[in-house]
């Protein structure tokens, strides 16, 4: 569609899972408990700031970085809607659908 051209859109379904919910849908999909212990966001930013710099030190990567905080950190929300007008788009399956066929066929093949 020339509408489209130029322009960038969010490939997702509507239904926004929030970071919690999708780890546990995942979880659930792998038949493994359910994480209920949750480390506030200023401390797990902190503790990423204290193992950078002990990897700038020890010249060894660190395990959490604070990017990777800032990125599971925050909830995220996808607007859909512009897909969905400029070129008649609609997902076929809801993400939680889609996180089971993926880990399903993970485990066949």
């Amino acid at each position: 569609s020339k509408t489209a051209i130029g322009k960038v859109y969010n490939l997702t379904h509507p239904d926004n899972l929030t970071w919690k919910e999708m780890i546990a849908e995942i979880a659930t999909v792998l038949r493994v408990p359910v994480p209920e212990k949750h480390l506030p966001y200023s401390i797990a930013y902190f503790i990423a700031g204290c193992m950078e710099a002990v990897s700038y030190v020890t010249k060894k990567p660190p395990r959490l970085t604070r990017y990777a905080v800032r990125n599971v950190g925050r909830p995220y929300y996808y607007i859909t809607d512009q897909i969905k007008k400029d070129l008649v788009f609609a997902p076929s399956i809801s993400l939680k659908q889609g996180i089971h066929e993926y880990i399903n066929n993970l485990e066949k093949g």
